[in-house]
């Protein structure tokens, strides 16, 4: 299926839509998780010292792993986009790797939403803290759309000034 945009403003609806609904998709739960805990309703597994330990510990690395790893994947990618002929083409290719990286970030939020919820350890309220911090520094806006792609002037007009895009 083929991204569908007739101009900047547009596409950066589309990246600005799924960025939202990726955020909004963890943080509702993960918000309710963190009153329950508070208010010290929070029902958890009886864990021992040890065995929470135990638990999080790989989850924690996983989660840094997957976090390091995206990081690493989207740079990647981002330059492939760079690299593209058109205008059209670099932002297809920028808005695919977007869009991948906001729903793994959405995958690493809800793993330390369930580990919130399994152990009711705070490392996992930290974890997702961390993880919206990384995420949020990358949050689509039109000048970090043109800055990362490296566009020419002319193509910046077009965005800016919600040009067709052919």
């Amino acid at each position: 299926m083929a991204l569908r945009f007739k101009n900047g403003e547009e596409y950066y609806n589309k990246i600005y839509t799924v960025f939202n609904l990726t955020v909004a998709i963890t943080l509702l739960p993960f918000g309710y998780l963190v009153l329950e805990k508070h208010s010290g309703n929070l029902g958890v597994m009886s864990l021992g010292s040890w065995q929470l330990w135990a638990v999080s510990l790989p989850a924690i690395a996983t989660l840094a792993y997957l976090t390091w790893r995206t990081q690493q994947v989207h740079q990647k990618e981002k330059e492939i986009a760079k690299e593209q002929s058109t205008l059209r083409a670099k932002l297809s290719a920028y808005y695919a790797t977007l869009y991948k990286r906001f729903w793994i970030f959405a995958g690493i939020n809800m793993g330390s939403t369930i580990m919130l919820y399994i152990t009711g350890s705070g490392l996992f309220i930290m974890t997702y803290v961390g993880s919206m911090i990384l995420l949020s520094l990358s949050r689509p806006t039109l000048n970090l759309i043109i800055e990362e792609l490296k566009l020419n002037p002319e193509e910046e007009k077009i965005i800016v000034n919600k040009e067709e895009i052919v």
